[in-house]
């Protein structure tokens, strides 16, 4: 479990969320209107004169669903557009869940032959919508300890497919 830190401790002080209650509203297109403290893309609230940290899109869901998110759990915008703060476009979702949604996913490996293997792989990230081509190089051929090496990223899905089947040739 994640240990809580001080600003999370505070934040689910009920005297914070009566306070944050009282000064803060939030409209249907996910404005949030508050009344004395700093906001860009979160707040530092001054309570009991220490400031209280709190995102935009947690401070959406609070006003509109009237508590935190879950211990261990995030707020995810469902279209991936961390503008769009609208309550309906905003989920409670585990940190793995986040961290898949954001970076993607493998859509290709390559154990190869040979006494190593290959350990080629593609990586699709959303992120910026490139795909990366990668090696898993084994303990045996590097003395002892196991590393990841990267071949660049790509635009297309096919012009990583030709990277790794050159390399791939060229390893044989």
């Amino acid at each position: 479990m994640k240990k809580l830190t001080r600003s999370m401790t505070r934040r689910n002080d009920p005297e914070f969320m009566e306070f944050f209650k009282k000064h803060a509203s939030v409209d249907e297109a996910g404005h949030i209107n508050v009344e004395g403290c700093y906001a860009n893309l979160g707040f530092n609230i001054p309570f009991k004169n220490c400031p209280v940290n709190v995102t935009y899109a947690n401070a959406v869901w609070f006003l509109t669903y009237g508590r935190w998110p879950k211990p261990g759990y995030h707020i995810d915008h469902i279209d991936n557009d961390s503008m769009n703060n609208r309550p309906d476009n905003l989920q409670e979702i585990t940190k793995a869940e986040n961290q898949f949604k954001c970076r993607g996913k493998r859509v290709y490996r390559s154990y190869g032959t040979g006494k190593y293997g290959h350990g080629m792989s593609i990586h699709h990230d959303k992120r910026d919508n490139r795909y990366y081509v990668s090696r898993n190089i084994s303990r045996g051929e590097t003395g002892g300890k196991s590393r990841r090496v990267g071949y660049g990223s790509f635009d297309t899905l096919t012009a990583a497919e030709a990277k790794v089947a050159a390399l791939i040739a060229g390893l044989e």
